[in-house]
């Protein structure tokens, strides 16, 4: 277990992440924003970047399973060494770049990243069993909050092209009323990063209490939020807390929904070709 842990900190952070105190969470958004830095600060500077204390980042450690500051270093230089913490690096030291060139790499980068983290979380089981969902599903609900409505839109986009059965719910105020009168034969898609709004809380417990099925799509698995979904579809990207809605973690999320129309669509293979052929033939009208 200690070698997955080592092998895989960044994963077993995010995990980890609300098992954590709140000032333990300081040093682990730090250290997901920044696992090169970290690896060459001292535990004096790492602590001062996080506005904490030497003594919280001892625990933070503690908490992670190891043996202190130095195994934390350790942990993530073989993560990096095993390609858990990046893709291939793009150049973006290249003396011929602008400014602006320069930091449009950049940002390729940490998408680039994103998704090469989406694809490391992949569970095919719990693919397959949010497949079944839908498939069952007398009617779909797609919510989040802030930058989740617009994966909402998204998913329910993309799924139009083969069944009406999707509904976008935008405002906090109508997903309340939504959830409070759905059935068991409904079911819940949900987007959320942190897994931990106040928002999701509510909506979950009216899914729950009518034993509406949920699916949450993201980025940490043992969050408030996760304990109450029926099948959880991990995201990537390490979001920097002042990068909240980062470009990053919008493409780790359409890359689930992606993954998940595909391997809905291939489960219903020739039905589905039938119905796409419908949408295109409906559309073509009103193209030139």
């Amino acid at each position: 277990m200690r070698m997955e842990v080592e092998n895989n900190i960044l994963e077993h952070i995010a995990n980890t992440y609300y098992d954590l105190t709140k000032t333990e969470r300081y040093v682990a958004d730090f250290i997901m924003a920044n696992p090169e830095k970290t690896q060459y600060l001292s535990i004096t500077e790492l602590s001062a970047a996080c506005n904490t204390t030497e003594s919280t980042v001892t625990r933070f450690c503690k908490s992670l399973g190891l043996t202190g500051f130095y195994a934390l270093k350790l942990a993530l230089a073989k993560s990096e060494k095993n390609g858990n913490t990046k893709t291939e690096s793009i150049a973006i030291e290249d003396d011929d770049l602008t400014e602006y060139k320069r930091l449009a790499l950049s940002e390729m980068q940490q998408n680039f990243d994103a998704i090469k983290q989406t694809y490391d979380f992949f569970d095919e089981e719990a693919y397959m069993q949010a497949v079944k969902l839908i498939k069952e599903a007398r009617h779909v609900y797609c919510m989040g909050q802030g930058g989740g409505i617009s994966m909402a839109e998204e998913v329910k986009s993309i799924f139009l092209t083969i069944t009406p059965k999707f509904t976008v719910v935008k405002d906090l105020h109508s997903q309340i009323l939504t959830t409070s009168l759905l059935k068991a034969q409904d079911l819940l898609i949900y987007f959320s990063y942190s897994g931990a709004t106040v928002e999701s809380m509510e909506i979950f417990e009216n899914a729950k209490s009518v034993d509406c099925p949920v699916i949450l799509i993201t980025r940490f698995i043992q969050s408030p939020a996760a304990k109450d979904a029926n099948v959880i579809l991990q995201c990537g990207s390490n979001e920097p807390i002042l990068k909240s809605g980062s470009m990053a973690a919008r493409f780790a999320q359409l890359q689930v929904i992606d993954w998940l129309f595909e391997m809905y669509f291939q489960s219903k293979n020739a039905e589905n070709k039938e119905k796409r052929d419908k949408s295109i033939n409906a559309l073509s009208g009103r193209m030139f």
